[in-house]
């Protein structure tokens, strides 16, 4: 559900931000890679004359000190703005009012800020990693998290460029159907057909191909005997 005009207006001024600004929802891990973040920000303005603002939500852990640290060395404090923990429909509120988001982790087991982002169509930069570039495919612009100048570029790209934003926010739209609860209900259900033995669909067949773009019969693949074959066990 998308926020009404009454919570953003209420989170725009309890939060007090800026027109224009990137979101970074994480807590401040350091494999979350909040440093590099600010580095690129630091290159953009004194590089290439572009100021990005900058929002990180999310709780402030032992970390946090390093990375605020980080923002008196860069002279950033009037670009970035840590929040700390927003419930839920804040966050939700934030993700409609950032100009766009980016999400510079290092290593990630799923990534739900990502499909997040996808979910309400603000446009996204994130790292090429897997599973999230894999996830996103081309609804978003990827870098390498570990150059800064890679997320600069990013970044940047994003801040000055209103037609890229647009066109990777109706990606995300396209694409986010295939996130949804629904999506995920109707995967598993085929999953759990394949490995009962039951008849498959072509939905349920459609859906498991998607999991498995590269193996040519999902019958066979090893995980999926080794599955079926630990489910007959049981049953």
């Amino acid at each position: 559900e998308r926020p009404d005009e009454e919570l953003l207006e209420t989170v725009a001024e309890e939060l007090r931000l800026p027109s224009e600004f990137a979101l970074y929802p994480a807590q401040t891990f350091p494999h979350k890679n909040h440093i590099r973040l600010l580095q690129s920000l630091a290159q953009l303005r004194d590089e290439r004359r572009l100021v990005v603002h900058l929002v990180c939500t999310g709780a402030k852990n032992e970390h946090f000190d390093e990375i605020w640290h980080e923002v008196l060395q860069l002279n950033l404090e009037d670009q970035v703005q840590f929040t700390g923990y927003v419930k839920e429909s804040y966050l939700r509120a934030l993700y409609q009012l950032a100009t766009f988001v980016v999400f510079p982790s290092l290593f990630e087991g799923l990534g739900f800020p990502p499909l997040e982002a996808l979910s309400i169509g603000a446009p996204l930069a994130c790292s090429k990693i897997q599973p999230i570039s894999e996830n996103v495919g081309d609804a978003a612009l990827l870098f390498e998290p570990a150059s800064v100048v890679s997320i600069a570029d990013a970044v940047g790209a994003l801040a000055s460029n209103g037609d890229l934003r647009a066109e990777l926010s109706r990606r995300g739209i396209e694409a986010r159907g295939k996130y949804s609860w629904d999506a995920c209900a109707r995967s598993h259900r085929a999953l759990y057909r394949l490995l009962g033995g039951a008849q498959l669909s072509e939905e349920d067949r459609s859906l498991l191909r998607a999991a498995q773009p590269n193996v040519d019969s999902i019958e066979d693949h090893p995980n999926i005997v080794r599955g079926r074959d630990a489910f007959a066990e049981r049953n």
